[in-house]
């Protein structure tokens, strides 16, 4: 894990620094760059929220990995769903002829929404139903193990920042279905529908390898 998280955080940074390099080539400038080194800047804090899970499941570990994970992962995203939206009605409206100004300023505010809708629901399960260290004890064939879990009093609780990511990624789909007609110089539609892709396939396998592990799903993980 360590290994995995640094290596990731590394190549991260080494991408945005190679981005704001080049800044003013006018194949990043077209790509907007500022955006773009702040989706991989997310990608690079996503990295490193997987150095959560090393160490004891205690109160204050289990809240740092649902912030980090569902937080920085709503972070990296965001920016990247507003680049290429902007960069959407921009072409499509000099295509029709019609003059735009779309600030960053104006970009940064689409941005909100997406961040501030996590943040609510992550503030309300901690305060509600926050993940807390619990110990399990199970038997099998006669043995007995005993563990320590970041447990909730309810499944909700770990399954709706879940389906809020997953709506996330569906309208990621629907945004690179959207520009697919983008000229390569400006839209990144394949590169999005890519990223789209091994999103929902990584959870699919995530939730496939939960529902047949032996995982209690009353609320707890």
């Amino acid at each position: 894990i360590i290994a995995i998280g640094t290596i990731g955080f590394v190549v991260c940074l080494a991408f945005a620094g190679v981005i704001y390099r080049k800044r003013q080539d006018q194949v990043v400038r077209y790509g907007d760059w500022r955006f773009t080194c702040a989706f991989i800047l997310g990608c690079a804090g996503l990295n490193c929220s997987t150095l959560t899970s090393l160490g004891p499941n205690t109160d204050t570990l289990c809240m740092l990995r649902l912030w980090s994970f569902h937080g920085l992962f709503t972070v990296a995203l965001s920016p990247l769903f507003v680049k290429v939206y902007r960069i959407w009605r921009l072409i499509d409206n000099a295509n029709r002829f019609r003059r735009v100004q779309l600030s960053n300023t104006l970009a940064v505010l689409w941005m909100s929404p997406m961040i501030l809708v996590q943040f609510l629901i992550l503030l309300l399960i901690s305060f509600i139903d926050p993940p807390r260290e619990t110990a399990e004890t199970q038997v099998s064939e006669g043995v007995i193990t005993e563990s320590v879990i970041c447990g909730y009093n309810s499944i909700a609780s770990y399954i709706i920042p879940i389906v809020y990511e997953c709506f996330l990624v569906i309208v990621g789909c629907i945004l690179a279905c959207q520009t697919r007609n983008l000229s390569s110089d400006f839209g990144e539609s394949k590169q999005m529908i890519f990223s789209m892709y091994n999103i929902a396939l990584a959870g699919s396998v995530f939730l496939i390898l939960l529902s047949v592990a032996d995982i209690d799903l009353s609320g707890r993980r």
